[in-house]
């Protein structure tokens, strides 16, 4: 599956199913690729949204550590079918984007080079870009992620003030010193058996509670 999400990729067919209007239940909704900046660096990525002028709450979707790929698309979909503005970065435009990737393992190495700063950096602009939209609620932004962008979900909810919720989908929590940081509140998912994260969680719901930062977690 993984290297099926990588020749869509290389072949420009996952852009050309993104692209053309999905009915979802009774919303009209529209995808595209879209690209803004962080500093210098131009970051690709896909945007989905509900018809209609708006404005909808937004929220960024952060992927898994292979790279923006189709399936990370059609959550921003489902997203888009709630009636959110959901915007997926191509965490990997820093090394020429998910699409210049050759396998999976090589999407993995590549997200590895790129330090948390640069990461948190990425989505931050994402954020930003997501605030200058006509259709987005200004200030009304969250962040999901996955697995790698599960970890960068939490990350970010202690760096942006932009953010009003961060979910975090299997993703390492910050190191407990960060957590008075945070500013806004967090849903956590986890796995039973994920022990090498979900072990963790009881000792970041007390450092949460004990800072006063709402977080409610399942596992």
């Amino acid at each position: 599956m993984a290297a099926a999400h990588l020749l869509l990729e290389k072949s420009g067919l996952a852009q050309v199913i993104s692209q053309k209007e999905t009915q979802g239940g009774t919303i009209q909704i529209s995808g595209a690729d879209v690209s803004y900046r962080s500093g210098e660096i131009p970051i690709g990525g896909y945007l989905a949204a509900p018809s209609g002028a708006g404005p909808f709450p937004a929220i960024l979707v952060i992927h898994e550590n292979r790279g923006l790929n189709e399936h990370t698309r059609d959550v921003a979909r489902r997203f888009a079918i709630e009636g959110f503005v959901a915007l997926a970065p191509d965490a990997l435009s820093r090394r020429g984007g998910t699409a210049s990737m050759k396998t999976p393992d090589e999407a993995r190495t590549a997200i590895g080079t790129i330090s948390a700063e640069e990461a948190l950096a990425d989505l931050e602009a994402g954020l930003a870009y997501l605030d200058t939209l006509p259709n987005v609620q200004k200030g009304q932004l969250a962040s999901i992620g996955f697995c790698w962008g599960g970890a960068r979900s939490f990350a970010l909810a202690t760096q942006s003030p932009r953010l009003r919720a961060a979910v975090v989908f299997y993703g390492s929590a910050p190191p407990v010193e960060q957590l008075d940081n945070v500013k806004c509140p967090v849903l956590g998912i986890y796995g039973e058996t994920d022990e090498r994260i979900t072990s963790r969680v009881p000792e970041v719901a007390s450092a949460m509670k004990a800072a006063g930062k709402p977080f409610d977690f399942h596992i």
